[in-house]
């Protein structure tokens, strides 16, 4: 805490706007089969595309599996993540590993992607001969090039399903074997994206976004089928569910092994969404292939994006574009939960820094009603006087003070940056209880809000409790204070459709400051050494967002904690001017941040509850420097009006500038 001069967050007035700045963009990288794919089986191995998709070919967008992009080209520009086609390393067709295949008489053997396996009819020949990879292959051959992960950097990854295909070309075979065939497939497939996500991790992948499967058997391969034993819509969402759930369990296993950030996006749950209102996503057609359709086609592309399929088992381009969105709105809700808690902690010294003010007045001789509009510096107050007034021994005094101050908080690699503007209003009464000693007590309102990068809002009502004493001499003074304040909020942030994502949890604050100076008075000037010590916290208790049930998230509790100290010189003098007396004043001080990392906090899903998150508060400044300065103008005996300036130096974590004016009038 910071008593001459007040900590930055401290100020009431600021007239200067920022804008927080970005951490250096992280990159985004794909893995896995033909949902992800973006053209690569034609431009990286040389394959024409009609020997995938025959005479259809052509009507595929560039060698994707669909209309247009997919979502992992989408996803990008909606996070701020780089992206450039070479980031996405899928591969149509790619098993999650490799996988022994024996369905006598036709095919036998290892194989790591669909495209390579024999057809079941003549001339049964694979789609072709050139090797093409599986997911696991994907993540070794990315290392092998060097590929590796910063700390911003995401790695996106949707593989699965090509496994449960031929698992349903073996129930056909064998439907008596159905059961085993069914868990001995979804061991193996949940095993091998388990291991090709622990191959991310270990090349430094931090936060990851998975996607699980959609019913299958909602798509236009299974959808006609009503045989339970072979191939069938019943059979096919049986494996999309012990598929999905075996995944959230494996993500689970590596997030608490590892600490990496998985986000399962469930797609059981879009999907449902999707097919219970379809016309909210634009879609009229749900069960039937766009390619089996000359209509659509042949149509344009939003005719096409009208169908929910582009063909038997893949999406149209429109529904990749809400797959992006839900997944960006994801990793975005996950990078600002950090900011209620940290806008919190600023609002709480704006209150704090309104009892410093007090202090400074209460040394200044200050009695009867004061208004401050919005702060002052008591160097200034005392001048080159060798002492202020004393106030009467025993009489009470009472103040209201009103402020504003604004700033922001930078991007970190997983956080986002935020600005934030408190309006505060305090009322309070004290007593100076004998020669150079005053006790005070006070109460706040804060009005703090705060709007974070890409779109979540915070809004907090806080109502807060002080209490001070300050004890002085014409050479020397020390101020103590603790308040505490109590947080109400109404957060929200965008849905991909329809009302926004809102959070109302409850929280407090508590800070104890301690600042002294020695005062040397030589003519007309003042000047002196400086410092303080102050220990603050801001918890947010446990809360679960309401809203769109593929986007919420249960939060736990959380403390983000600080404990700065400051050192530095502070200097003032008197002039009069015209039979106006002005004041003068100049401080700066060096900053540390002596603990406060911040700690972290759990989150999940709430349609992935069993796939835990952690946050963990951006790395802060650890040393900065601080300069204020101003003037106060004594109009009359009663009257007096300051203007201050303040700003921050060398603070890396966000920028804090000010202007202030003051107004007090004493009875």
């Amino acid at each position: 805490m910071k008593i001459l001069p007040r900590h930055l967050a401290s100020w009431m007035f600021a007239a200067t706007c920022l804008t927080p700045v970005a951490a250096q963009a992280g990159s985004f990288y794909a893995f896995g089969d033909s949902l992800v794919d973006n053209g690569n089986i034609p431009r990286v191995y040389g394959v024409q595309f009609s020997f995938i998709e025959g005479s259809l070919a052509q009507y595929y967008d560039n060698g994707r599996f669909s209309n247009g992009p997919t979502w992992a080209e989408i996803l990008p520009g909606l996070t701020g993540l780089s992206f450039s086609a070479s980031n996405d390393v899928a591969v149509g067709g790619a098993f999650a590993g490799p996988l022994v295949i024996n369905v006598p008489p036709i095919i036998s053997g290892t194989f790591n992607n669909l495209s390579n396996l024999p057809s079941t009819s003549p001339p049964f020949a694979p789609a072709t001969t050139t090797a093409l990879p599986s997911f696991d292959e994907e993540v070794s051959n990315f290392a092998a090039a060097g590929g590796h992960f910063g700390a911003g950097d995401v790695a996106g990854v949707w593989v699965g399903a090509n496994n449960y295909f031929v698992a349903a070309q073996q129930i056909s075979a064998s439907p008596s074997s159905a059961n085993a065939i069914v868990q001995a497939a979804v061991a193996q497939d949940v095993g091998q994206i388990g291991a090709g996500v622990s191959g991310l991790i270990s090349l430094g992948a931090k936060t990851l976004i998975v996607q699980n499967l959609p019913p299958l058997g909602a798509t236009p391969t299974f959808n006609g089928a009503t045989d339970q034993l072979n191939g069938t819509t019943y059979l096919v969402n049986q494996i999309s569910s012990l598929h999905n759930s075996e995944l959230s369990l494996a993500m689970e296993a590596l997030h608490s092994s590892t600490g990496a950030n998985i986000i399962v996006v469930n797609e059981t749950q879009l999907f449902n969404e999707v097919l219970a209102n379809p016309s909210a996503f634009g879609i009229t057609n749900t069960t039937t292939a766009c390619v089996t359709v000359t209509s659509c086609l042949t149509g344009s592309t939003a005719t096409q994006n009208t169908y929910l399929f582009w063909d038997g088992v893949h999406p149209t381009a429109g529904i990749h574009q809400f797959i992006a969105e839900y997944a960006a709105a994801d990793l975005n809700a996950l990078r600002a939960l950090t900011a209620p808690a940290q806008i919190a902690a600023d609002g709480q010294a704006a209150f704090s820094g309104q009892l410093s003010a007090r202090m400074s007045d209460l040394q200044a001789g200050a009695s009867g009603f004061a208004l401050n509009l919005p702060d002052h510096n008591m160097v200034a107050e005392l001048g080159a006087n060798d002492a202020a007034p004393e106030a009467q021994v025993g009489k009470l005094s009472g103040f209201i003070s009103g402020g504003y101050s604004y700033g922001n908080r930078n991007a970190s690699a997983v956080t986002s940056g935020f600005n934030y503007n408190i309006d505060s209003f305090t009322l309070g009464i004290d007593d100076h209880v004998a020669p150079g000693i005053a006790l005070g007590a006070a109460f706040g309102y804060g009005d703090e809000t705060g709007t974070v990068q890409y779109g979540s809002k915070i809004k907090s009502n806080a109502y807060q409790f002080g209490t001070y004493a300050t004890f002085y001499q014409p050479n020397f003074y020390l101020n103590l204070k603790f308040a505490f304040g109590v947080d109400s909020y109404n957060n929200t942030r965008p849905a991909v459709l329809g009302s926004n994502i809102t959070a109302k949890p409850s929280g407090y604050t508590y800070d104890f400051g301690m600042g002294t100076g020695y005062v040397m008075h030589r003519g007309r000037y003042a000047f002196g050494p400086i410092a303080g010590i102050d220990v603050a916290n801001a918890h947010l208790g446990a809360y679960t967002e309401s809203g769109d049930a593929a986007l919420t998230q249960s939060v736990n509790a959380q403390d983000y904690s600080r404990v700065i100290a400051d050192v530095g010189v502070a200097a003032s003098t008197s002039l009069n001017i015209n039979g106006i007396t002005l004041n003068p004043h100049i401080s700066a001080t060096a900053d540390e941040l002596l603990s406060g990392n911040g700690g972290n906090f759990n989150s999940v899903f709430t349609d992935q509850p069993g796939v835990t998150l952690t946050s963990t508060y951006p790395n802060p400044t650890h040393f900065w420097a601080e300069i204020q300065g101003g003037v106060t103008a004594d109009l009359t005996h009663r009257l007096s009006l300051s203007a201050d300036f303040g700003t921050t130096v060398a603070k890396t974590d966000g920028e804090d500038h000010q202007i202030s004016a003051n107004l007090r009038y004493s009875f």
